[in-house]
């Protein structure tokens, strides 16, 4: 069943589904997703059929009748910190054999037998990463733990064409190392300044000779601008086409620089080495869950507290550029 509807939410759930797969390998698996996770649809090589489910009684009601033909062995309510009440319902009314999800607050970490759910785990268990609260369904479920070999997406072939292009068209097809920059974020605590996100990209072009790359996301526009003015390099900048095909550019690069938004969760489950700029949230907790993400967190929860020159070492590091 869905995760919170938000793009990195459902990624993060994303080891637990490829492990899954992986435990029954002939197993039909649905998903259902909220609207926000149908662009992602194509990308899940790991789903055999995937549901959206938009607001309103009515589409709750088919959702039970379509998750029911035919009635499924397991049925398991994914989420992270915030538990739906819609998604723990509609796991409840599926008809399965099993059911499994979780509870509001902090009770025991060992799954418990309730009236509602069979299985139930606790919803907030501190210092833990989200994606390993989804494995743990695995491990009452007596499956082999999730996997978390990248890609956990797959970028669907007609992207991948078009970001190809793009690159031959603008000469970034044969630059080395090619940065992604992703400078917005819906969240103000959220958002690097520009100035910050100028100063890297003037450091990344001259230190490290990176060519720079900034797609246009709808709500970045004026976030972007004030980036571009501020910075002595001059990064190619893409139109803004579609999730699908800004996360085709990512995936063609060698390192993608962003903040705490779902296109970093998206980068990151392509294999890109990524590194994620946090304010308040807490990246051992939230981070994508890939061995190529780095983290950087500014002191006290404030992003802007991050300097450029740490940015810069991180982006070293995941380059294998010597200083």
């Amino acid at each position: 069943m869905r995760p919170h509807n938000e793009r990195g939410d459902l990624i993060l759930t994303l080891p637990a589904l490829k492990g899954f797969r992986k435990a029954d390998p002939k197993a039909r698996i649905t998903l259902v997703g909220g609207p926000k996770h149908r662009q992602l649809a194509p990308c899940l090589n790991m789903v055999d059929r995937f549901l959206v489910l938009d607001k309103g009684l009515f589409s709750f009601l088919r959702m039970v009748q379509e998750i029911r033909e035919p009635k499924p062995d397991l049925a398991v309510c994914l989420s992270t910190v915030s538990v739906s009440a819609t998604s723990t319902f509609l796991t409840a009314l599926s008809g399965a054999r099993i059911t499994a999800g979780r509870v509001r607050g902090t009770v025991t970490a060992e799954p418990e037998i309730r009236p509602f759910l069979d299985i139930l785990f606790p919803s907030q268990v501190p210092g833990r990463h989200q994606s390993d609260l989804s494995l743990d369904f695995l491990g009452a479920l007596e499956r082999p733990t999730g996997e978390t070999a990248l890609p956990l997406l797959v970028v669907p072939e007609g992207n991948e064409k078009q970001a190809r292009d793009i690159f031959g068209q603008t000469g970034l097809k044969h630059r080395a190392p090619l940065v992604y920059l992703h400078v917005g974020a819906g969240k103000e605590a959220n958002r690097w300044p520009s100035l910050l996100w100028a100063r890297l990209g003037d450091l990344l072009w001259a230190e490290l000779n990176a060519s720079l790359l900034i797609n246009i996301s709808p709500g970045d526009e004026g976030q972007i601008e004030k980036v571009v003015g501020q910075m002595r390099a001059r990064p190619v900048v893409t139109p803004g086409a579609g999730l699908l095909d800004s996360a085709a550019q990512a995936a063609g690069c060698h390192l993608f620089i962003g903040n705490d938004t779902g296109m970093l969760h998206v980068a990151a489950a392509f294999g890109v080495p990524t590194i994620g700029l946090y304010g308040p949230t807490r990246p051992e907790e939230w981070a994508p869950p890939s061995p190529r993400h780095r983290s950087l967190s500014g002191e006290k929860g404030e992003i802007g507290l991050i300097t450029p020159e740490e940015v810069l070492r991180a982006a070293r590091i995941a380059l294998r550029i010597a200083p």
